[in-house]
């Protein structure tokens, strides 16, 4: 049990440290640290339990592990890129009945969609580059 529970630990107080950074971009020494022990976390579970099935707790113990680490870091401001901001005005453009393909964000077309979070868009003088079937995942 200890193959779990001990990789499941070190990786959850290496989430909460991930998560106690403020500003990845300005501290990306630290975060590339932080993200490397938990990178190494995850290569030891790896070799610990490569030849050891196993049980129904231990995948519980694993995956809550893992669900509690991505759950503390979808408050964390994005930081290392703002692609969030196209991801939602494509998805904005899209529920208004506008093609993103069609027009990018600063056309004069789109100016009654402009939100707070439009002068946050990377490339606002490209339309999308991001497939369909993600565009209905931004909706």
């Amino acid at each position: 049990m200890i193959r779990i529970w001990g990789p499941a630990i070190l990786s959850s107080f290496g989430c909460v440290a991930l998560f106690s950074v403020p500003n990845w971009s300005q501290q990306f020494t630290l975060y590339a640290a932080l993200y490397g022990a938990l990178f190494a976390i995850a290569v030891l579970a790896a070799a610990l339990n490569r030849k050891h099935d196993l049980t129904a707790r231990e995948w519980i113990v694993f995956w809550a592990a893992a669900l509690f680490g991505r759950g503390l870091l979808i408050f964390h401001e994005a930081s290392l890129s703002d692609d969030i901001y196209r991801y939602l005005w494509d998805g904005h453009v899209l529920l208004s009945g506008i093609n993103p393909f069609r027009y990018a964000p600063n056309d004069p077309v789109l100016v009654e969609l402009h939100t707070a979070f439009w002068g946050l868009i990377n490339n606002p003088e490209l339309p999308t580059i991001y497939p369909p079937l993600l565009q209905l995942v931004f909706a």
